[in-house]
């Protein structure tokens, strides 16, 4: 798994198609924007929909899952349905909101390869990727108690 993608520069800065009142609500702290709303430049008035809603799903303090588990789930998805683009980003979230990015990178290796019963794995994570695995592979198969069995944050 390559550790980024190619991204095609087009040598503008986002004050070049975003405003003020934009740019506040959706750049990082460095000013920086995140790819997936730089692909949005030609349609900025887009962007700020696709943040909200990219922030109440993996950033919202009553998510069932902390934004590291949310990670590691949106990851495992990229995994099954072999999407390199969102692999990399949502992989390279899902490391660096670890709390040791070694094992993260390892834990990935282990998604990659499709064995949930790796010993670096823990139990939780095992529930959460067996369960992943199952509604992304075969959700008309699930039911009510998969739901209910599959692990929340604390």
């Amino acid at each position: 798994m390559p550790n980024s993608v190619s991204w095609i520069e087009d040598g503008r800065l986002v004050t070049d198609f975003l405003t003020d009142e934009i740019r506040h609500e959706v750049c990082r702290e460095d000013g920086t924007l995140h790819r997936l709303y730089q692909a949005l430049s030609s349609w900025p008035s887009a962007i700020p929909p696709v943040h909200k809603f990219y922030q109440a799903i993996l950033h919202a303090p009553d998510a069932p899952l902390d934004l590291n588990s949310a990670e590691f789930v949106a990851t495992h998805v990229t995994i099954l349905k072999n999407c390199t683009y969102a692999r990399a980003h949502h992989g390279a979230n899902y490391c660096a909101t670890a709390s040791d990015r070694t094992r993260a990178k390892a834990e990935l290796e282990v998604l990659e390869r499709d064995n949930l019963q790796s010993d670096l794995l823990s139990d939780r994570q095992r529930a959460v990727a067996v369960y992943t695995r199952k509604l992304t592979r075969e959700p008309q198969i699930m039911i009510r108690a998969d739901i209910y069995g599959c692990p929340r944050s604390d």
